[in-house]
């Protein structure tokens, strides 16, 4: 590993016994793209979700150790470019780690096994990852913050009319779905890609991720911003 911040030599250094597991190695090696010589940051933290589902039962205080290195690292880093070293580090613990967490859940990682062990600043990204979603995670929400997060995302959903049970659109050829509420439970016992959408006053935030073949983990293949207005909604 190439250690472009002070961060990644630290967690390559506290977390031996993560990163010379059979467990990580395995995953890391599936992220990893034909002839890379390297692992990207965002590919690390991607092989560390799987294995901390994986493993986070067998010794919870590592674990708690390990969530309070990743709240250190977005205390020092939340606010930096995304085209700093310590921004795109702090950008792969939220997009490849934090998120791919919530996805798992509760299928392959219980909420209750990682989430109450996560500081204010974990907790608040994914906090906005559940209202962009429109799905709620254990032990982040009251039921009155719930209600006010569920009708900020169903508000945007309406101003851009995707509030239908399905919409098409066209980008550099490629076909975008949004379908009606995408959630994680919409996707159980299926398999295949979906695209969701959300919209800024210029910008598409845009994912693709499938099921994999046991049908508990998403596999996000894209993330990506176009502009509003190279979007052409095909007519079905």
């Amino acid at each position: 590993m190439i250690h472009r911040s002070k961060a990644s030599e630290i967690l390559y250094k506290d977390f031996r016994d993560f990163v010379d597991s059979e467990d990580f190695k395995e995953h890391l090696s599936d992220s990893m793209d034909e002839g890379d010589d390297q692992p990207t940051i965002h590919q690390v933290f991607n092989a560390l979700s799987s294995f901390v589902a994986l493993n986070i039962k067998k010794d919870k205080v590592r674990f708690v150790e390990f969530f309070n290195f990743l709240e250190q690292c977005r205390e020092r880093y939340h606010d930096l470019p995304e085209n700093t070293v310590e921004g795109e580090f702090d950008n792969a613990l939220c997009v490849s780690f934090l998120e791919n967490l919530s996805n798992m859940s509760p299928n392959s990682i219980a909420y209750g096994d990682y989430i109450p062990y996560m500081g204010p600043l974990c907790r608040e990204y994914l906090k906005a990852w559940d209202e962009f979603m429109g799905g709620r995670s254990d032990y982040l929400w009251t039921d009155e913050e719930w209600e006010a997060a569920l009708a900020r995302h169903e508000k945007l959903r309406a101003e851009f009319g995707l509030d239908g049970p399905e919409s098409k659109f066209s980008v550099d050829d490629k076909v975008l779905v949004i379908s009606d509420k995408p959630s994680k439970s919409s996707l159980k016992g299926k398999t295949g890609i979906v695209s969701s959408k959300l919209f800024s006053d210029d910008l598409v935030y845009g994912y693709s991720a499938r099921m994999d073949h046991d049908q508990s983990i998403w596999n996000f293949e894209e993330n990506e911003l176009v502009a509003r207005s190279d979007l052409q909604e095909l007519k079905n």
